[in-house]
């Protein structure tokens, strides 16, 4: 296939895997690689075999909270997502026929708001400590939602991005 990277991130049941650094081109849809992120999804949903497994809830929630949170960190509106399929260079159907992308996108902007703090109570909970590479970062305000511990997004990806990140347009 003479692929160059990857997609960024790989979604399943389970988590999100990021394949390829945000701040290089990934490989995913043609008309797309320069100026977005790529997201894989675990599954064939062109089928109901997969569309309707167990699985596939976990999935689809993983993938519209990241796509949430991308949202949030590029200051775009989750009405602006393209799917594989919208490439005009290709004839894929990802991430499937039976996703209708207005659900999707409705499900994404369910995080989006979370990530935006829309109706989110203040960030109060104790203090959260995550060891990334070598770096330790520490954050006082955070909050505890479906067992998870969340922290302010925007916060999160400034510790984690090197400042001289631009993303590539």
């Amino acid at each position: 296939m003479n692929w160059n990277g990857a997609p960024h991130f790989f979604v399943d049941d389970k988590g999100i895997i990021v394949f390829q650094a945000l701040n290089k081109p990934g490989v995913h849809a043609k008309s797309y690689n320069s100026n977005s992120w790529g997201i894989e999804m675990l599954g064939d949903y062109d089928t109901l075999v997969d569309f309707n497994s167990p699985r596939a809830k976990e999935i689809f929630e993983n993938t519209h909270e990241l796509v949430g949170f991308l949202c949030h960190f590029l200051k775009v509106e989750p009405s602006t997502l393209k799917f594989h399929r919208d490439d005009p260079l290709t004839n894929k159907t990802c991430p499937g026929k039976l996703v209708e992308k207005s659900s999707f996108v409705k499900e994404v902007n369910k995080f989006y708001q979370t990530y935006n703090g829309d109706g989110i109570d203040s960030w109060t909970n104790p203090v959260f400590e995550i060891t990334f590479e070598s770096n330790v970062f520490i954050w006082s305000q955070t909050r505890v939602e479906n067992s998870r511990t969340i922290v302010p997004a925007r916060a999160f990806i400034n510790k984690l991005m090197p400042k001289n990140y631009a993303l590539a347009k």
